[in-house]
């Protein structure tokens, strides 16, 4: 139930440093094998940095087979395009080890002929170390670039923002739902704001993760509630009936809380900035290709693959730094509810929250979505 991305740094240490690794193992064997054939320094010199580059690719290759004997038969792609895609993720790496690596190889061994009492493995281990600590932090750098030339995009289309820190809590049955909905007030300090409904559908999208952010895209259909009304009525996207419609990208990063006294319990807030269009029609579009084609370039919606449709308790605490929701799906009485906690602000509260939930409700704490969730589909 919890699934978390990793650092961004040490997974691109991880990865690089592995197909590093490989590359490095394949020049030493191919240097070795070429030593039988040949006696020329220079073309020893020239055969390790260039057969070295065919080490980039195997272990993605060998991910690659793994998720396309893990797809079942009928979502399962043509071999082809599993096979491709691991010749593009190796491909990021041999490219950082061409712009990043084999600049600072051949620096350092210029460095020789200034210091030739400095052995060769010496300088062979530094340029792969220094490289891979490089590469970490320039890729990373560079996603967080693209990051915010996608928010930079959204709002030119018209998207608005809101960023906030959430935690989720699956309960597996509703049976006590009343008396913990009465014991979350008074605990939080909270007030009961509205009972809405909402309805959602989820698209495949080809949006790209940015370090460990993974995109979700959704239409919402939402009725609105006692303080959403202003604002839509200002904006004129309210419909007829009621409800407001939005074409949403959520941008969601989980995480665990690093908490410097002892607890009895781990913490794994997410983070998540919510881009979200009007849709200024009465009724929600059938699918993606309904909306305007600005807006298609941008979400990169695929075919639908879900719908849900649930109801949402809403409360807020008096100085209104904390949002608490429970949402239990319309039309399956049996099935569990979920509790969400969110703050705009001060992830502190959002801590003292969480504890409170986890100590006084039989809860499991989740990172996944509700789409995710099968008693919600």
């Amino acid at each position: 139930m919890i699934r978390l991305p990793g650092s961004p740094f040490w997974n691109v240490f991880k990865r690089f440093g592995r197909d590093e690794m490989i590359a490095l193992a394949i020049s030493v064997v191919g240097t070795t094998l070429a030593g039988f054939i040949t006696t020329s320094t220079l073309i020893l010199a020239f055969v390790g940095p260039i057969i070295e580059k065919i080490g980039f690719f195997p272990a993605h290759i060998h991910e690659a087979m793994q998720r396309y004997r893990e797809v079942s038969p009928q979502e399962r792609k043509p071999l082809l395009s599993y096979f491709m895609q691991a010749l593009r993720s190796g491909s990021v790496s041999l490219m950082e080890d061409i712009l990043v690596h084999d600049p600072i190889y051949i620096f350092l061994f210029f460095g020789l002929s200034f210091y030739p009492g400095i052995p060769v493995w010496l300088m062979t281990s530094s340029s792969f170390l220094v490289a891979v600590v490089m590469v970490a932090w320039l890729e990373v750098g560079v996603t967080e670039a693209r990051y915010a030339l996608f928010k930079r995009r959204t709002a030119k289309a018209g998207f608005n923002v809101a960023s906030y820190y959430e935690a989720r809590f699956l309960i597996r049955s509703q049976a006590e739902r009343e008396g913990i909905i009465s014991q979350l007030q008074s605990g939080l300090g909270l007030k009961l704001m509205a009972r809405l409904n909402y309805h959602d559908r989820y698209f495949k999208n080809n949006l790209p993760d940015f370090s460990g952010r993974a995109p979700v895209v959704r239409l919402r259909r939402r009725m609105l509630g006692p303080r959403s009304g202003t604002l839509v009525t200002r904006l004129t996207k309210m419909t007829s009936t009621g409800h407001m419609q939005t074409v949403q990208v959520v941008y969601a990063r989980p995480q665990e809380e690093v908490i410097a006294e002892l607890d009895q319990f781990r913490y794994f807030p997410v983070r998540k900035d919510k881009f979200y269009w009007f849709i200024n029609e009465e009724d929600m579009p059938d699918s993606a290709a309904s909306l305007p084609p600005e807006v298609q370039q941008l979400i990169r919606a695929d075919h639908q693959q879900k719908e849900i449709s649930f109801q949402r308790t809403v409360f807020l605490n008096e100085d209104e730094t904390l949002y608490a929701a429970i949402d239990t799906p319309l039309g399956n009485q049996e099935a569990g509810c979920i509790i969400e906690l969110k703050v705009y602000q001060n992830p502190g509260v959002l801590l003292s929250a969480m504890r409170f939930v986890m100590t006084e409700f039989p809860v499991q704490h989740t990172t996944r979505t509700k789409s995710e969730l099968s008693f919600f589909v």
